[in-house]
């Protein structure tokens, strides 16, 4: 067995949210910047095309620079995330003494090896184009607002009277929203009041969170990555999710199992999810052994739990059985 490292405390949690940190500020004066400018949009109320076209052309910049600086950080720590995971598992294996199975590579040719940068590549791609594509339908939606601002204006050439005294009289976006008596400037209003500039499906998203949400699930991915590959580099068939006392439904009967990855072994279950399970998942997968079960004398234990013929694992002794947890 080795380390079983996971939830909101885990190193791994503080090693991403110090990675994010710089990416989130600099999302967040973007978010401010968008808002203000179709805030004054908004006020000024110029119905001339000239005006909104320029106004489009710097929402465009201002989209262009959300993705420039999410393609950005994910380019450099998410494949820096799973280099950095290789490592930590093969330092953690040396480190055992009942482990005994032997690397086919070292560390070195494991990093540089093309397995891995096609994996890296997978991973940063998918992050930029998952983020990418919720900024594109969510810039629809905004340059759909001033669309229909703009159409609203021209066709009573000056800015609606009603809408103004409200708004100087209450001082309120959504004030002057309902004044327009439209449900879609009425919502968006309430996107703009909360920098939800981004769509993912059917829900609106700052840029920061979708861009945290968007990391953490890629790093959670690469752990999984190099975990199976260095499960690979081992010679072994077997893999652990992580505990941490989890209330989530759909992570619940994971927690602590250990899996076969082939689905060939007749002790262990077969492999057919790995973290994340779901967005905001805190779960990790780790290579383990059967070498250091029998040595540990855990292996019989761990069969029966993983198989859900005991409600707990031989170890950590701080684990609640699920029909002790109250799921949220």
């Amino acid at each position: 067995m080795i380390f079983n490292n996971g939830g909101k405390y885990s190193s791994f949690e503080k090693d991403y949210a110090s990675k994010v940190k710089p990416l989130l500020i600099k999302l967040n004066k973007k978010e401010k910047q968008l808002r203000d400018l179709l805030v004054q949009a908004v006020n000024k109320g110029d119905a001339s095309p000239v005006y909104w076209n320029k106004l489009r052309k710097e929402i465009d910049k201002i989209y262009a620079e959300l993705s420039s600086i999410f393609s950005s950080w994910a380019k450099e720590e998410i494949p820096s995330r799973y280099r950095i995971s290789l490592r930590q598992i093969q330092h953690a294996i040396n480190k055992s003494a009942v482990i005994v199975n032997k690397p086919m590579k070292d560390i070195y040719k494991m990093l540089n090896s093309n397995a891995s940068a096609q994996t890296m590549k997978l991973l940063y791609t998918d992050a930029v184009s998952s983020f990418d594509t919720a900024l594109l339908a969510g810039k629809g939606n905004v340059v759909r607002f001033t669309r229909l601002t703009q159409q609203s204006l021209l066709s009573e050439n000056i800015v609606n009277q009603t809408i103004a005294d409200t708004y100087i009289e209450v001082g309120n976006l959504r004030a002057s929203a309902r004044a327009l008596s439209g449900k879609f400037w009425a919502k968006m209003y309430e996107d703009i009041e909360g920098n939800k500039f981004i769509q993912a499906g059917r829900y609106k998203y700052k840029p920061s969170y979708y861009a945290e949400m968007v990391g953490r699930v890629k790093f959670h991915e690469a752990h999984s990555y190099a975990s199976l590959n260095q499960a690979k580099n081992y010679r072994t068939d077997l893999v652990q999710v992580s505990s941490h006392n989890t209330r989530t439904p759909i992570c619940m009967p994971y927690e602590g199992k250990v899996y076969s990855i082939s689905g060939n072994s007749k002790m262990f279950p077969p492999l057919f999810d790995t973290p994340p399970y779901h967005p905001n998942c805190l779960h990790l997968l780790y290579p383990t052994f059967e070498s250091g079960m029998e040595a540990q004398g855990t292996l019989e234990a761990f069969s029966d739990f993983s198989k859900n013929k005991i409600d707990r694992p031989p170890v950590p002794s701080s684990f609640i059985p699920l029909s002790k947890r109250e799921a949220v």
